[in-house]
């Protein structure tokens, strides 16, 4: 038998808590449409402190074009379906509101 994952919880109105939001929505994020919402910079940072706290982020890197048509890579990141339902079920069982 294995055990459930252990996750550790962002203080809520926190940035952390912010991103971790937008990724249970079932979003996938960018560095952009963090800044957007979650209002930093530090994306990835905030993506890995995350991930540190037990949370399964995955990040997609893919090319494109930027505006003067040069590549560069961008990362997209998302909490896979299977391990976005036990980060709920994780919320529920310890009274994490969303």
């Amino acid at each position: 038998m294995t055990s459930a994952p252990a996750y550790r919880w962002p203080r809520r109105n926190t940035k952390r808590f912010a991103m971790l939001l937008m990724l249970l929505s079932g979003t996938r994020l960018t560095h952009m449409s963090v800044l957007a919402s979650a209002r930093t910079y530090r994306a990835a940072a905030v993506v890995l402190a995350l991930k540190e706290a037990g949370f399964p982020i995955e990040a997609d890197l893919q090319t494109i074009r930027d505006a003067n048509g040069h590549a560069t890579r961008i990362a997209y990141y998302s909490i896979p379906d299977a391990e976005l339902r036990d980060v709920l079920a994780d919320a529920r069982r310890k009274g994490v509101q969303l």
